[in-house]
């Protein structure tokens, strides 16, 4: 691989961030005792209050928190997490059944607002609860500083409206679903508003969130649009239908996916069968047949690829009936979906790809050869006979990243020498090397592959994670390697060290999560010039027992603040006299930022140490005596130092006095840390 293939290469995504991980934890179990018991029960005090350390652990290092909630799982800072972790992802089926898109909390968030929030969502909805975000604006409740996003836009609805209101309604979703991806300066009359529009979602891809507040406005779009008249508001119509054809096959199933169920997806395609120009609605068609792995017969597809052209003739009388009978034909599918097939479903999905209208001549590519190789490697199943043209055809197919349909090709065909030939070579190393190299990867049908290769397929998975081109394709060969366990450990040591920053940092990720020893050396990595590398060895050295204090020091001594705040939330559990001297000497009483400051204060604090007492005795006083242009923030660090100092030695003389100073201070902060009036 030469050097610009690899340069371009974008870095894997990191794990769930672990301070909104343990949030969502103990924010779980609050809800939990909300639901078990009355409203002054005193265990309910504890459980708030560790929420809300959790909650203001996690707003430290942010602005504010921000969660998209997914029916199984939540999204914060581009991240995911694990839809398997019990707990976690019952708490977002919880959130989602309250019909929740969000939830947002900004600092100064109190222990009231938090207890209101836990009993709205304590009851469960399959219970008899009411969700939250069905309510009315006005009904719905609302705090300082947290915000709900409710999952439907039932305050656009309209009930028994006339032809402006409805055309004001579409004018008015049309633009709310511009901004939702664009932000609040796009305008929704733009000429090229459409193609931007495009755009923008296609690179929302990776953001699920992103996708179900587009998808959210974009059902009642195409609802309202039904019941305006025809030739009415032909730029909304015309900029929606622009957007959807614009958008990549990929991208439209994706939002389709994402915004709802099947029934959700069919209400809409039966709105856009009214609503909608043919091009549009047979995108939006195919869209939600790949969203909802459903198969759209043979027959019907080519049926309406027919109608289709016929549509476009210049004579209006042919255009009006083909119109017309292809908008019947789409709205019987979706009663039923599917329409009786006389093709076997195995090769239903091959030969539907063979039904579009012919190209021209000059218009051919090399994707045109994919349906033909995969309708070769069909007959190379049934006749039980491998050829040359049955190899050429395999190459073809696994090029196109259409490993998943050779599977199903050899499932459905059923056992015999050229279903076995097929699976033999896709287990050969150099054949997995091409099964990972197109930019999309089927992950139920790469993790079969895995499996019947076995540790053979390791190197050439190795390979694949190296030279992948995107992000997810590289995400899932990660996920697939991690299945491996420690059988991944001697070819990272092998590719270790690499002259490619993000080499080197998803390969220590690997070693993260994967168990048994390395002879990695990871306080090497700790030492590497890129901070994303540093971040990623933090974790493999802390597996290490001999290496925990040595990286710990190196950590909380780096110049990159996210590899010090991963360090300081891992100073508790290992509370060594060395490290506790570094976070002083190197965070506390050194050049670093505010907030870092007071996080590595609140780290040190119950640590009875003799060098981290004379280190917050030492701060307080600096902030206590600071000059009248730094005040504001020596106050917020005074205050932090003084509530560690008193929780340690509350009886010193030496802190009573400081606390006697401080209840004089001017500010409120430091005043109450000192037990004095706010």
């Amino acid at each position: 691989m030469n050097t610009p293939e690899v340069a371009r290469h974008l870095a894997d995504p990191e794990p769930f961030p672990a301070d909104v991980a343990e949030f969502l934890l103990e924010f779980s179990i609050g809800i939990h005792r909300h639901a078990m018991y009355p409203a002054n029960h005193p265990s309910l005090k504890p459980a708030t209050a560790a929420i809300l350390g959790r909650l203001q652990t996690a707003l430290q290092t942010r602005a504010d928190l921000r969660l998209g909630v997914l029916r199984d799982r939540f999204v914060c800072d581009d991240r995911e997490t694990d839809p398997r972790h019990p707990v976690i992802s019952e708490l977002s089926e919880r959130l989602h059944d309250h019909e929740l898109a969000a939830l947002a909390f900004r600092p100064g968030v109190e222990a009231p607002e938090l207890r209101e929030l836990l009993a709205f969502l304590a009851p469960e909805v399959e219970r008899g609860g009411a969700p939250l975000g069905s309510l009315p604006r006005d009904q719905r409740p609302s705090w300082p500083h947290i915000s709900l996003e409710p999952l439907h836009y039932d305050e656009l609805a309209l009930d028994d409206a006339d032809a402006g209101d409805w055309e004001d309604r579409a004018r008015e979703l049309w633009g709310s679903l511009v901004r939702s991806a664009m932000g609040e300066a796009a305008d929704p009359a733009s000429d090229d508003v459409a193609r931007e529009l495009a755009a923008a979602v296609a690179e929302s891809t990776d953001d699920p969130l992103q996708l179900r507040l587009v998808a959210g406005y974009l059902s009642p779009l195409v609802e309202s649009l039904v019941n305006v008249q025809d030739g009415r508001m032909a730029g909304v119509r015309e900029g929606l239908s622009e957007f959807l054809s614009s958008l990549d096959p990929e991208a439209r199933a994706g939002l389709l996916r994402t915004g709802g169920d099947a029934a959700w997806r069919r209400d809409l395609l039966g709105a856009a069968s009214r609503s909608l120009d043919v091009d549009a609605l047979l995108d939006l068609l195919q869209a939600a047949a790949t969203a909802s792995e459903q198969t759209i017969s043979t027959s019907m597809t080519r049926l309406l690829t027919k109608l289709a052209t016929h549509q476009r003739q210049d004579d209006p009388g042919s255009r009006r009936r083909a119109d017309g009978a292809l908008r019947e034909n789409v709205r019987s599918l979706l009663r039923d979906w599917t329409l009786d097939d006389p093709n076997p479903d195995a090769y239903s999905g091959v030969l539907d790809s063979l039904a579009r209208a012919a190209p021209a001549a000059d218009t051919e590519s090399p994707d045109d050869d994919v349906p033909v190789a995969l309708r070769i490697l069909a007959m190379t199943v049934e006749l039980d006979v491998w050829t040359r043209r049955s190899a050429e055809a395999l190459r073809t197919a696994v090029d196109g990243g259409r490993l998943a349909e050779i599977y199903v090709l050899v499932d459905e065909g059923g056992a015999g020498p050229g279903a076995d030939r097929i699976l033999e070579t896709l287990r050969r190393p150099a054949w997995i090397r091409r099964v990972v190299a197109p930019d999309d990867l089927p992950e139920a049908a790469l993790g079969r592959l895995a499996r019947e290769a076995g540790v053979a397929a390791v190197p050439p998975l190795m390979d694949g994670l190296v030279a992948g081109r995107t992000r997810e394709a590289r995400r899932v060969i990660f996920d697939t390697l991690a299945r491996y366990g420690d059988a991944v450990i001697p070819e990272v040591e092998a590719r270790l060290p690499s002259p490619y920053w993000f080499v080197n940092r998803n390969l220590m990720n690997l070693l993260a999560v994967v168990p048994g020893p390395s002879s990695v050396d990871p306080l090497a990595y700790l030492a590497h010039d890129d901070p994303r590398v540093r971040r990623a060895a933090l974790p493999v050295a802390l597996k290490v027992p001999g290496l925990v204090e040595a990286a710990l020091i190196r950590a909380v001594s780096d110049r990159d603040e996210r590899l010090t705040q991963l360090a300081l939330l891992r100073v508790r559990q290992h509370p060594h006299p060395d490290v506790l001297s570094a976070v002083v000497e190197r965070v506390v009483l050194a050049g670093r930022s505010p907030e870092l400051r007071i996080l590595a204060i609140r780290a040190l604090r119950g640590h009875r140490s003799p060098v981290v007492r004379e280190g917050l005795l030492d701060v307080v006083v600096r902030g206590l005596r600071a000059p009248p242009e730094h005040a504001h923030l020596g106050a917020a660090i005074a205050a932090a130092g003084l509530e560690a100092l008193l929780a340690s030695w509350p009886l010193a003389p030496d802190v009573a006095a400081l606390v006697a100073e401080a209840r004089e201070s001017p500010h409120a902060a430091v005043r109450k840390a000192a037990g004095g009036e706010a």
